[in-house]
């Protein structure tokens, strides 16, 4: 018995090509055969049964063939009975098994609603089991037959749809996380070893952008082009603005920019929570910062008022986030502009002013857990479990000297 895929090249072509056959051979009569799809001979690498990237279907068709050709693999390498692997090589579902045990979705499930009920974040569960479920058109896949092809097969799917190496990672962690826990337990008797972690790479480490002080003193005194619309001045003028914001309220990311609210200012003071920590328990620390003069001259002359979110010129990634992303991207270009024009040799991000606050913070040695609590990191450590609450005054002075630092700094 064996299965193969093959452009058949005996057949008549249409306008097409010819049919591409995916065939399993049990004996002489019984040849049982699907076409798959279709190729012109020139689109098609006979060595390896797989269209060139120039077909002109090639991204729809190539992730189809290579589905077929990792089942013909399992099928070629393993015992399978005619009917079984008929069953497996023809069926729509990814994988077709005759052993037992729980499937993947399942456990999905399980913990999804162990999470529930313990008041743990399930957003991100629930969605890369749906994402599992749209991939496996709605089947599941047995825990005992998750091994390295699948999961290669899965990453593959991905990176096809136009998933970047973080985001397929990202998936990889909580996909080998529900995995431990099934393992652990010892009904299921899951004896393999976890399939995700021979995929799993290490995050690249970002480079760490700081502008010096004397740099950023350029900007003070910014002024657009004299040729620049009034339309583009106002933007550069906006961007500029924001970004001072992002820095001086405590080093904060564009994308909390996006959701801060009016009702989230009294006395002066500004609380709220980082978006990114959405999904953790409770939404993560609360930041309570003062809003200095600095801070409530740009909110006055760029805020909108008639709206519930004080920047709702910044698209909300909460409603579109394709939006958000293309609004940042055209921000992140005004403010390499605006850098440009300044005289700066540093380059100017909407995620640089993290580092700026915390690196100037520490060089006027502000106490660590003020940091902290300016920038919404957790006070996590043996040391701070014997930490009280520090006052007002004693975080806001901390936070005005940073800022006097980051607007006088000294001459080298």
């Amino acid at each position: 018995m064996k299965a193969t895929i093959t452009l058949l090249t005996s057949q008549r072509e249409t306008k097409k090509g010819f049919p591409i056959c995916v065939e399993l051979f049990i004996s002489s009569k019984n040849r049982p055969r699907k076409n798959i799809g279709a190729s012109k001979i020139e689109y098609w690498d006979s060595q390896n049964n797989i269209p060139t990237k120039d077909h002109p279907e090639y991204y729809v068709l190539y992730p189809k063939v290579l589905e077929y050709v990792s089942k013909i693999t399992k099928i070629n390498h393993n015992d399978y009975t005619p009917e079984e692997a008929a069953n497996f090589l023809f069926s729509d579902n990814k994988k077709v098994s005759t052993k037992k045990g729980i499937g993947y979705i399942d456990f999905f499930n399980v913990r999804i609603n162990e999470k529930a009920a313990r008041k743990e974040a399930t957003k991100n569960y629930k969605e890369i089991r749906d994402l599992i479920k749209n991939y496996l058109d709605n089947t599941d896949v047995l825990m005992h037959d998750l091994d390295y092809e699948w999961v290669n097969e899965f990453i593959n799917f991905k990176y096809q749809t136009g998933c970047n190496e973080g985001g397929v990672m990202s998936y990889l962690r909580t996909m080998s996380a529900v995995y431990n826990e099934a393992s652990k337990r010892s009904s299921l008797n899951i004896t393999n070893q976890n399939p995700f972690k021979a995929h799993l790479k290490k995050p690249k480490k970002k480079d760490v952008i700081v502008i010096p002080e004397q740099e950023l003193l350029k900007l003070t005194n910014f002024s657009p082009h004299k040729f620049a619309t009034e339309k583009s001045k106002f933007n550069m003028q906006r961007a500029l603005a924001v970004w001072r914001f992002q820095l001086f309220v405590g080093g904060h990311d564009y994308i909390d920019m996006s959701q801060l609210r009016w009702e989230q200012i009294k006395n002066n003071r500004i609380k709220f929570k980082r978006y990114k920590n959405r999904e953790e328990e409770n939404g993560g620390p609360e930041i309570d910062n003062y809003l200095f003069d600095e801070l409530l001259s740009i909110i006055k002359a760029y805020g909108t008022p008639n709206s519930s979110r004080i920047f709702s010129f910044i698209p909300d990634p909460v409603k579109d986030n394709q939006r958000y992303i293309i609004y940042r991207q055209n921000v992140s270009r005004t403010l390499a502009k605006i850098a440009k024009q300044s005289g700066m040799k540093h380059k100017m991000k909407t995620k640089s002013v993290r580092y700026i606050f915390k690196t100037y913070a520490e060089e006027i040695m502000t106490h660590d857990t003020i940091i902290k609590k300016l920038m919404g990191h957790s006070l996590r450590g043996v040391s701070f479990n014997y930490l009280g609450k520090l006052s007002y005054s004693v975080v806001d002075d901390a936070h005005r000297r940073i800022i006097d630092y980051i607007l006088n700094p000294p001459q080298h």
